[in-house]
């Protein structure tokens, strides 16, 4: 798989098989998907529309993470040009395509299998999905691939459905995933520097997998959200409990839907191998459940309805039923085991006594012919001189060694004759006795016996387990989001961070900081402020590279994503719109498997976003139109942004064409803002020691100092990228030249220009209605008459100056 789709803290589900298919004629574009890991009894249906490009579902097999895809055999021909399989091909192309025969896309057989494997408390699943065709369709090729080709099948009644549809969570395609490196670090895809990484503490793989599919698909949800992020408060500023949770949490080393998954299988055929796993997944389950009392209590003190809803949800009467049934079969002492002779034993004496009377009469015969063996390994150990032990393993069964250490003179070391099968190991001696040889047959019958009655006893234990399965898929959620909350608490108690607040109007966020950033620099980075609302939705920014612009794009959108999914954020105060979708053309890269140049690129990626966004989206565009010639790319951008104003959809744009600063004297809920650099002459001497190379004598020349601050206005730097040129050491006759022919094109073209006109006072109000109803609107004003008369003082100076 791709370094886009995996990431290496989250601990991925052994097999993952998605199966996709799409409407043919006039329902082309209808994409049903069903998805099942084979570690986790959970069936995943989507149904959507999607564009000619096959966003949503990348999206979608992003956070899925398939091992393998099914596709009907159509789709898959070599011949064929199918757009959905070369898609798939570009993006996933480590992931294996399985092409399956069209007529087991049954959308009749995928609901009949739906409604005889749901688990009764999701019996809701089967009445939403039953008039979705091509995802009834898509199940039933996934089924029919697991039960023939991976010989996986499930008891009836067992398993937990879940449909995902479009209008749940807000969407973010797999370019904006990679650009704004959510999963993957772009420099080192094996670096934890990524918006997971600083997340993740969790302490359990059902947290870990449930944060990343949180960052993949934010949930817009706003009383979701708030109720996240009262849990992450309480947690925060109750310490004490907030290390009791995190105990309580490392504690399960057992990862939950994985348990659940086995037991709700039915082995085609059975072997010791699968009979040790069950009997170990009997034993997790104990671990687990035994632990439930520790988080009930925990999470009692905690007022939240969310907490005392999981609290409950630990202490209800099924899982002490579970609990007691699992304790009156199995003994105390039976934990996990690894390896198979400690699992043999195990497995040997993990049923308690007066359960089976059979099982007792054997467990007796069985330890009293061990003593037989311990006695007879004493007796042979005092006759030869040396102290003897008994060992075993799966390959030679019972058999003694001693060590070498024990013996004065090896050289002359004489074995009894009764010794076979004598072998030198390093420093010890191995060897077997005739009467041992027999002995040991009788273990190994007795013994097969023992297991094959536990293992009666263990199966009618999981038959009476698999009745209550619907509860434990609760525990293993609620365990889940736990974690998940633990981990935004982590993060707000490391971290300065504030509280995020939601507004259906505005976004406003006050001395912001990058969170990766802010989490790996030695120094906190500049911190910037942000303000977006229905009334100013586009920020134009502009200035020198390297002066910090999409550092910027990416914080706000990092930013925005952790307000959604219930974090804290790394600012003084934040207020956010939530967002149904976020965008971003960030990237400059050509596509050369696809024929497509920058520009190319660029155009698609707009396309896709001027289609899909709407007045709740976030957009962020870094340097449109570099591609192509000036004129164009001023051309382009220009009719792009005015597209984008007609919608309120939140844009923040990045661009070296000063020409689109200009909107903002034309359009009222346009701004120019721009990344704050200072200029510094520099002499000769201090030239010549910064490039490493003497510099050909000047009189003097100028630096760009970079001060990463957000501010009004248009950049003031002229030349900017002859400066850095110049700065690299490139002969002083080219770029004095170069800066010799800038000067005369920009001149030519301001004597075509019309002067630039100061800005009318019909938006001067409308800037300042905008922001007093901002203010008007934001919590953390209003409760503070202080805080809002300062503020107030602010805006009456500003507007008393429209140059500021």
């Amino acid at each position: 798989m791709d370094a886009l789709s995996s990431s290496s803290s989250v601990p991925p589900l052994k097999l993952v098989v998605v199966a996709i298919v799409e409407g043919r004629g006039q329902a082309r574009g209808e994409v049903g998907m069903s998805c099942m890991g084979i570690g986790s009894a959970n069936l995943i249906l989507s149904e959507f529309s999607d564009d000619q490009n096959y966003t949503k579902m990348l999206s979608k097999l992003n956070i899925l993470q398939p091992s393998k895809i099914l596709m009907t055999s159509g789709a898959c021909a070599s011949s064929g040009q199918n757009r959905m399989f070369e898609q798939l091909k570009k993006e996933f192309n480590l992931v294996e395509v399985i092409p399956i025969q069209r007529k087991l896309f049954n959308g009749e057989k995928g609901f009949t299998k739906i409604r005889q494997l749901v688990n009764e408390e999701f019996q809701s699943v089967p009445l939403i999905v039953a008039k979705k065709y091509y995802l009834l369709a898509a199940a039933a090729a996934l089924f029919e691939y697991l039960e023939v080709v991976r010989s996986v099948n499930f008891f009836p009644k067992t398993l937990k459905m879940e449909f995902q549809g479009s209008g749940q969570t807000a969407q973010i395609d797999t370019a904006t995933v990679k650009h704004l490196e959510l999963l993957v670090n772009n420099n080192d895809p094996k670096s934890c520097h990524t918006l997971l990484g600083i997340l993740d503490t969790c302490k359990t793989p059902m947290g870990s997998r449930l944060l990343r599919s949180n960052i993949l698909q934010p949930p817009f949800n706003e009383s979701l959200i708030v109720q996240r992020l009262e849990c992450v408060e309480e947690l925060k500023s109750n310490p004490e409990l907030l290390y009791s949770l995190q105990a309580h949490l490392s504690s399960l080393s057992v990862d939950v839907d994985h348990v659940i998954s086995n037991l709700v299988q039915v082995p085609r055929y059975e072997n010791d191998v699968i009979k040790e796993q069950r009997a170990n997944f009997i034993l997790a389950l104990k671990h687990v459940l035994q632990r439930l009392p520790g988080f009930a209590t925990t999470l009692k003190p905690l007022t939240q309805s969310y907490f005392q809803l999981m609290s409950s949800e630990f202490e209800m009467p099924i899982f002490t039923r579970i609990n007691q049934k699992i304790h009156s079969i199995i003994n105390e002492e039976s934990q996990v085991q690894k390896g198979a002779a400690n699992m043999g034993l195990q497995r040997t004496f993990a049923v308690k006594a007066n359960i089976n009377e059979m099982l007792d009469v054997a467990r007796k015969v069985y330890c009293e012919i061990i003593g037989d063996i311990n006695d007879y390994v004493l007796n042979l150990s005092r006759e030869c001189g040396h102290p003897l032990q008994i060992c075993e393993n799966p390959k030679n069964g019972l058999f003694m060694q001693f060590k070498l250490h024990d013996v004065e003179n090896v050289a002359k070391l004489v074995l009894p004759k009764i010794f076979l099968k004598v072998r030198r190991l390093k420093n010890t001696i191995s060897f077997t006795t005739e009467e041992l040889l027999i002995t040991d047959q009788r273990v190994k019958v007795i013994r097969r016996e023992i297991l094959n009655l536990s293992d009666i006893v263990i199966a009618q234990l999981i038959e009476d387990i698999r009745q209550e399965i619907g509860s434990l898929y609760k525990i293993s959620e609620a365990i889940a989001n736990l974690d998940v909350l633990h981990s935004f608490a982590m993060y707000a108690t490391l971290f300065k961070s504030v509280r995020p607040s939601f507004s259906k109007f505005a976004t406003a966020v006050v001395k912001g900081r990058h969170p990766i950033l802010d989490s790996i620099s030695f120094e906190p980075p500049v911190a910037n402020d942000t303000f977006l609302s229905s009334d100013v939705n586009l920020n134009v920014i502009t200035g020198p590279n390297m002066s910090g612009k999409t550092t910027y794009l990416k914080q706000v959108a990092l930013l925005q994503i952790m307000a959604q999914i219930g974090s804290f954020v790394p600012a003084e105060a934040a207020m956010f719109r939530i967002a149904d979708s976020i965008f971003s053309r960030l990237s400059t890269d050509d596509n050369i498997e696809g024929n497509a140049s920058s520009f190319a690129v660029e155009m698609n990626e707009m396309n896709y976003i001027l289609r899909n966004s709407t007045g709740s989206s976030l957009v962020i565009i870094d340097e449109l139109g570099r591609a192509t010639s000036i004129e164009e790319g001023i051309a382009m951008s220009w009719a792009m942004i005015e597209s984008l104003l007609t919608a309120e959809t939140f844009v923040l744009f990045a661009t070296h064409f000063l020409t689109l600063t200009k909107m903002e004297s034309i359009h009222f809920n346009v701004l120019n803002y721009k990344m704050e650099t200072v200029e510094k002459v520099l002499h000769t001497e201090t030239l010549t020691q910064q490039c490493g190379v003497k510099v050909d004598n000047n009189p003097s020349s100028s630096s760009l100092k970079y001060i990463h601050v957000y501010s009004r206005g248009v950049t003031e730097v002229e030349h900017y990228g002859l400066k850095l040129a110049k700065m690299s050491a490139l002969p002083t006759p080219v770029t004095d030249d170069a800066i010799t022919v800038a000067q005369k094109i920009i001149l030519s073209r301001e004597r075509q220009r019309a002067p630039a006109r100061r800005l009318e006072f019909t938006k001067i109000f409308y800037l300042l209605g905008s922001n007093l109803a901002a203010a008007s609107n934001h919590s953390v004003l209003t409760s503070s008459p202080e805080r809002l008369r300062k503020y107030l003082k602010l805006l009456k100076a500003q507007f008393q100056n429209p140059e500021r």
